[in-house]
């Protein structure tokens, strides 16, 4: 496949094309999302990694893309689904699903029509005023990546060393039971 773009000829017309390649892209994503939830309608929290088919993981190895993505489709649909199309023209995909996380909503939970109200509110603002990215980094990703980076590292290391990144995430897992 090619694409040809020479027949643009202003910045203006370059933007137009891009935010209707977006919205054939967004649309993608809201129709993975809803295939996901219908394929497995009571996804389990986490980062579950199982070989039986019905779960995220096994249809994200199936199609080749990472777990963490096609959640978080499936998570988008799961809180707007039978709303998704009230959302305002020219928001994305992105600023919706970002809108479900900053309102505090968790996949599995019952969406209320406060809530949903709260997140319909962030994407009016928005559309005057795009949010500016988050530069802090929670806990949770910190201590995310340490277990992530710690996982890679194990099948590399020597014995005495496996020893010790086996503490560590012990320590990591039970985080409640170590005093500072």
């Amino acid at each position: 496949m090619t694409f040809d773009f020479s027949h643009l000829q202003s910045a203006d017309e370059v933007v137009q094309a891009a935010a209707e390649l977006r919205e054939r892209s967004d649309e993608g994503r809201w129709a993975l999302g809803a295939l996901v939830c219908w394929f497995v309608p009571h996804r389990k929290s986490g980062r579950p990694v199982a070989d039986e088919e019905r779960t995220v993981s096994w249809l994200a190895r199936q199609i080749g893309i990472p777990r963490s993505v096609l959640s978080a489709y499936a998570s988008a649909w799961e809180f707007w689904g039978d709303v998704h199309e009230e959302i305002p023209v020219g928001v994305s995909w992105h600023s919706a699903s970002m809108a479900r996380q900053r309102v505090g909503w968790r996949p599995g939970q019952y969406v209320t029509n406060d809530i949903r109200g709260q997140a319909f509110g962030l994407l009016e603002a928005w559309l005057e005023e795009p949010p500016k990215p988050s530069k802090s980094v929670t806990v949770e990703q910190y201590l995310g990546r340490a277990m992530g980076n710690l996982l890679k590292a194990i099948p590399l290391l020597e014995p005495a060393q496996r020893a010790k990144a086996r503490i560590a995430l012990a320590a990591l897992e039970d985080i409640d039971a170590i005093r500072l």
